[in-house]
């Protein structure tokens, strides 16, 4: 028997209160499925890095680079939603603002 992986698209939405356990959440979502294996499945997740651009006409380049800290001080979603790091895949993008 040859193993065949199987895609498989989910869209989570939680509340600002709800407890944000993707995989919990999923292993309840998807246990009738005999097809999913979750403890073989990997997360890819985007992240943006801020960089703030020169200073334009209207905008102060202090406010870019506080922002800019700002954004990279904050909880990362891995942790927000429990995503196991050993099947992660993280894409990135700098963003100039």
């Amino acid at each position: 028997m040859t193993w065949v992986p199987v895609w498989v698209q989910v869209l989570l939405t939680f509340g600002f209160t709800d407890e944000s356990d993707v995989p919990r959440t999923l292993q309840w979502t998807l246990a009738g499925d005999p097809a999913v294996g979750l403890p073989d499945a990997v997360y890819v997740l985007c992240r943006g890095t801020i960089a703030p651009s020169a200073e334009v006409a209207g905008r102060r380049l202090w406010r870019e680079r506080l922002f800019a800290v700002l954004h990279r001080n904050a909880v990362s979603a891995v942790d927000y939603v429990w995503l196991p790091r050993d099947r992660l895949i993280e894409l990135g993008a700098i963003i100039e603002i």
